[in-house]
């Protein structure tokens, strides 16, 4: 398991970003990804920054390989994340990464 990426978020909240084997993150139901679907997955959490306690979290990956490299959170509070897979993960399709067929 590695931590790749740490980004302190506008509400003092802290992201993480990397990869794991772990088949036991502490993700629920209403996360992206609740379950890990091979033997390394990219994962996202937030923590508070105060005392580190667990806010959410997911997995983020495919069949295949995959891993989070970078964590960035806006102004908003909307958060983007950035790696690579060796699965299929569908391209985004916004208006700066449509490129039909591409691949990540």
């Amino acid at each position: 398991d590695n931590a790749l990426s740490i980004k302190l978020g506008k509400q003092a909240n802290v992201y993480v970003a990397g990869g794991t084997e772990s088949p036991n993150m502490p993700f629920n139901n209403d996360s992206y990804q609740a379950t890990g679907l091979d033997s390394t997955d990219g994962y996202i959490v937030s923590l508070k920054a105060v005392d580190g306690s667990f806010l959410s979290g997911t997995y983020n990956g495919t069949l295949q390989r995959d891993m989070n490299f970078f964590v960035e959170v806006d102004d908003s509070g909307a958060v983007y994340v950035m790696g690579q897979t060796q699965g299929l993960y569908p391209v985004d399709t916004v208006e700066y990464y449509n490129n039909p067929g591409s691949s990540q």
